[in-house]
């Protein structure tokens, strides 16, 4: 793999020259309080190919037969470069080369250019003419501006001038690519230059403040560590998109961060916050927030203004409310609030209309918000561990809910509504008090996981058995004398956990289940010739022989 290291903030002849130098102490130390940007690699061109010339001279001689050119430390091409008629590959590498002849735009068929490492200053606006262009890889130049006309380049697909001097970037050269694909633009002096979720992968993460500040527009990426605050210079860094501030000392952040325009993915995760500064509403290209394990204790009313956010996170805090902005945020994808202290939520929330996670565990909740039924694309909603006594009906417009728990809470019984939850595959209900369940409960076909253990229940529904996909199903801990009939038609059910239940009596259709491996009861309240059945029953199961030859009294 070829690679190519620039060391910004240097004085720097070609990078092919500095490529060159030997490596010294003073080298290393240098490149250690600098900035990296890593070039990318890039396959060397093969030289074996019919029709490639490796020698200027040569290929002038033989114009027409020219489809590759591969040129090594060039300081000059000839005027009359056009006369390549068939030439398809041009590759320049190292050098002195400052400039290409105008005649570049007679190359037609030229559907490769690559000039790498040299002293390009610029690209002739001729270029444009180069309708059959695929790719341009100008990386590791001089180049201080591109001409508008590249946009002509209708069939260009990859675009790279990673590590050059540009300071600003024409928009019309990406309004007039349909095709481009992939663009590479890091490395350059360019104010406020958002990188592609692509790109920005390949650049550096910096991890030290002082070479940060240095270097401020070369800084996409930065973590910080062993950081008790932060200065106010922290707001140079305009070009920023990903910061990541875990696991520090911070007991605040700098109003300065709302500088930060470009910043995208901002967490702070594991330090000493008891607020966040207002100025964080003007980040509206952040995607993601995490200021989770903090000793939050309220949250900024400039957080609605984040319209572009798509994942909050504020868990393991000490919030007592939300904002009512909060349901600004119409873009949010997860919203995870686990570990509060919340008694209530905003009805605001019911905007949050693309919300796909929600997840408000461990709180002190006591009811929700009908508005709560607005959110139709939840698909995630979590609720245990809180002091709910009742839903509200509009739940049951969540119709693309998969996961929903209610673990540990106050309820004594379920809405009917929530047997329109028909694309539900996990309900945990245990841990409260409920006496019953409605019938419509056997309209949640798509249920393969419910948990009713740790409750007050006297007997189940016959439409039980209607949930055909069910695979686990645990009744721990209740009132259960006997289970319905309809048991039986569970066909894919493979776990069943009733112990701690007064059961005495199993239906016989309990050897219907063929899919059965697990059965937790006690077998001790049974009647002897209920035991006898059941061991029956078992033999047409999956249930291990050793279990069943262990039934007590057999």
């Amino acid at each position: 793999m070829r690679f190519a290291l620039l060391l910004i903030g240097l004085s720097m002849p070609s990078l092919a020259q500095t490529l060159r130098q030997p490596t010294s102490s003073s080298v290393v130390d240098v490149a250690q309080t600098a900035l990296a940007v890593y070039l990318p690699s890039i396959a060397p061109a093969d030289s074996t190919q019919p029709g490639t010339f490796t020698s200027l001279a040569k290929a002038l001689r033989h114009p027409k037969q020219v489809k590759q050119l591969l040129l090594h430390n060039v300081s000059a091409l000839p005027a009359d470069l056009g006369v390549f008629k068939n030439l398809e590959s041009l590759v320049i590498e190292g050098g002195t080369l400052t400039s290409l002849p105008a005649s570049v735009g007679k190359l037609v068929n030229l559907k490769r250019l690559r000039i790498e490492s040299t002293k390009l200053a610029q690209l002739p606006a001729e270029i444009g003419q180069l309708s059959n262009l695929q790719s341009l890889q100008a990386a590791g130049n001089q180049l201080k501006s591109l001409p508008g006309e590249l946009g002509k380049l209708t069939n260009l697909e990859s675009l790279n001038v990673v590590g050059n001097q540009l300071t600003a970037w024409p928009e019309q050269i990406l309004a007039g690519l349909p095709k481009l694909t992939d663009l590479q633009r890091r490395g350059n002096l360019i104010p406020n230059l958002p990188l592609s979720p692509e790109e920005l992968l390949k650049t550096p993460v910096v991890t030290d403040l002082k070479a940060a500040l240095a270097n401020p527009k070369q800084v996409y990426r930065m973590a910080l560590s062993n950081a008790s605050e932060l200065p106010e210079s922290l707001g140079m860094l305009t070009n920023l998109q990903q910061l990541r501030l875990d696991n520090n000392m911070l007991a605040q952040l700098p109003a300065s961060v709302g500088n930060l325009k470009n910043l995208q993915s901002l967490s702070v995760l594991n330090n000493q916050l008891t607020k966040l500064p207002e100025s964080l509403g003007t980040l509206t290209n952040l995607k993601s927030l995490n200021v989770g394990v903090n000793p939050l204790q309220e949250l900024p009313a400039s957080l609605g203004d984040l319209v572009n956010l798509q994942s909050l996170e504020v868990y393991n805090c000490k919030l007592t409310k939300l904002p009512e902005s909060l349901g600004n945020l119409t873009n949010l994808q997860t919203l995870r609030l686990s570990a509060n202290q919340l008694t209530g939520l905003p009805a605001s929330m019911g905007k949050l209309v693309n919300l796909s996670e929600l997840t408000l565990t461990t709180n002190k909740l006591t009811a929700l918000p009908t508005e709560l039924g607005n959110m139709l694309n939840l698909k995630q909603l979590g609720l245990s561990e809180n002091g709910l006594s009742s839903l509200p009906a509009e739940l049951g417009k969540l119709t693309n809910l998969k996961v929903l728990t209610l673990q540990h809470n106050q309820l004594s019984q379920v809405p009917a509504e929530l047997g329109k939850l028909t694309n539900l595959s996990t309900l945990d209900l245990g841990l409260n008090k409920l006496t019953a369940l409605p019938e419509q409960i056997g309209t949640l076909t798509s249920l393969k996981r419910l948990d009713l253990s740790g409750n007050v229940l006297t007997n189940l529904p016959e439409s039980l058995g209607q949930l055909v996909n069910l695979k686990q199903l645990n009744l721990t801990q209740n009132q259960l004398a006997k289970l319905p009939e309809s048991l039986g038609d569970l066909k894919n059910l493979s776990s069943l956990r009733l112990l701690d239940n007064p059961v005495q009596q199993l239906p016989e259709s309990i050897g219907k289940l063929t899919n059965l491996r697990e059965l937790s009861a006690n077998f001790k309240s049974l009647p002897l010739a209920e035991l006898a059945k059941l061991k029956t029953s078992l033999g047409s199961t999956l249930v291990s022989p050793l279990q069943v030859r262990g039934l007590t009294g057999l």
